[in-house]
C-alpha cells in the first residue's frame, strides 16, 4: 500500500512477499468471500486526504493471493487497485498492467 502522483508513470509496482501468520483453512464457494482488514491509522493525514479529493495524488494497493483451485492446480492472482477524486473517494479501480492471473 502506498500514497502516490495521480495518473502513474513509471511506477514500480512491488509485493512484500510473505506467508501469512495463518493460512485461510478451509474451502471458499461460488459468491464466498475472505476479507482482510487494513489498517490506514498514519498512512492519511488531511493534505492526503485533500490531495486524493483533487485527483493529484492516489491511495493505491497491491498484492498476490495464491491458492490451489478446484482441480488441484496451484494459481496466483496479481492485484493493484487505487482510490482518489477519479475512482470516487473509497471506491477502488484497477491499475492497467498490474493485474494479472496464472
Amino acid at each position: 500500500m502506498g500514497f502516490a502522483r495521480h495518473p502513474f508513470t513509471d511506477m514500480e509496482w512491488y509485493s512484500r512477499t510473505g506467508e501469512p501468520a495463518a493460512k485461510f483453512g478451509r474451502s471458499l464457494g461460488p459468491e464466498d468471500d475472505i476479507r482482510v482488514p487494513i489498517d490506514l491509522g498514519g498512512t492519511l493525514s488531511a493534505e492526503k486526504i485533500l490531495a486524493m479529493e483533487q485527483g493529484k495524488w492516489a491511495l493505491w494497493l497491491n498484492g498476490k493471493v495464491s491458492y490451489t483451485d478446484v482441480f488441484d492446480e496451484d494459481r496466483e492472482t496479481e492485484f493493484g487497485m487505487f482510490t482518489n477524486k477519479l475512482t470516487g473517494m473509497g471506491a477502488w479501480a484497477a491499475i492497467d498492467g498490474v493485474n494479472r492471473c496464472t
